[in-house]
This record gives C-alpha cells, structure tokens and sequence, in this order.
C-alpha cells in the first residue's frame, strides 16, 4: 500500500480528482533541454537533462539528474498521442547516497505496478498490485 502512495504522490495524481482527458491538436515532437537543481541556498547539487522523442503514436519524455555524489534519479514515461494524451508506461530509478531508499518503480497503464525499494543495508523489498487509474492520468 506504502508503494502505491508513493506512485500516486510521484505521478502528482489523485483518484478523488478527475480531469478532462487532453486533446491531441498537434503531435509533439522532439525537445532537449539541460538544467541545473540547486540548493535553498543556490549551491548546485545536479546537473540534468530533459530528452522528449516521438515514436509512432508515442512520445517518450525522460528527465535524468545525476548529482554530484554519484546519486542518479531517473525518470521516463511515455504518453500515447492518439486522439488524446494517456499515459502508457512511467518508471522511476533513485539510487545513491543522496536518497536514503533506492527505489525501482514502474506503473502500466493497465494500472499494474511494481516497486522495488532498499533501505541502506537492508533486504530488498517488492510491492506489486493495482490501482484504478482514472482515463485522464
């Protein structure tokens, strides 16, 4: 249950709140960006980089950060753009000292889900299931 919250705060969704679904008017298309994570404090903590690319009736965003300390979060989803947008794959990896709890997720858009997480010198955990996801997620 711990891990479908985490899904849930993760895709910045919420089962009680529906939206409309999102109209496909014009497919995107490629986009790069690099970008900079700092500190309250302006220090720079990660260096990242935003890569969108169209597949077919897809489109794949993914959003890496890599830290100084070696810690990487990892982040992909890709989006159907048929008609209208719904989300088709989402995978989180967070590993390294800068996250107390490594962590492996992914959710379907059948709404299956794994997570894998590891404390620091703890066993691995899984967590599997299913969550009813609304058709505007």
């Amino acid at each position: 249950m711990v891990a479908a919250l985490v899904l849930m705060c993760l895709l910045g969704t919420s089962l009680a709140a529906m939206a409309a679904p999102v109209a496909v008017r014009f497919v995107e298309g490629s986009a790069q960006t690099f970008l900079t994570l700092r500190s309250p404090t302006c220090q720079e903590i990660a260096l990242g980089e935003f890569q969108q690319v169209p597949k077919g009736h897809t489109v794949q965003n993914q959003l890496v950060f890599r830290f100084k300390d070696g810690s990487v979060h990892d982040e992909r989803a890709v989006f159907s753009q048929r008609d209208v947008f719904r989300l088709e794959q989402y995978h989180l990896q967070q590993h390294g000292p800068v996250f107390p709890v490594t962590i492996d997720a992914s959710l379907r858009n059948d709404g299956n889900y794994t997570v894998k997480s590891c404390k620091k010198d703890k066993q691995e955990a899984v967590d599997e299931g299913h969550l009813d996801l609304p058709p505007d997620v």
